[in-house]
């Protein structure tokens, strides 16, 4: 996170209803999750991040 590289984790599906406040990365199919390898991941809520 911030810029640091972090562990490995695991991506599995879920049937948790999580909420307002939860990120869930789905594919489309909704079928069990596999491995992904995710290079960046920016989420920016109500403002951009200053340069």
């Amino acid at each position: 996170m911030n810029g640091v590289a972090g562990p490995a984790f695991q991506v599995i599906k879920d049937s948790l209803t999580l909420g307002l406040n939860a990120l869930t990365l789905t594919d489309i199919t909704k079928n069990a999750a596999y491995g992904v390898d995710i290079g960046s991941l920016v989420l920016e809520i109500n403002a951009p991040a200053s340069s």
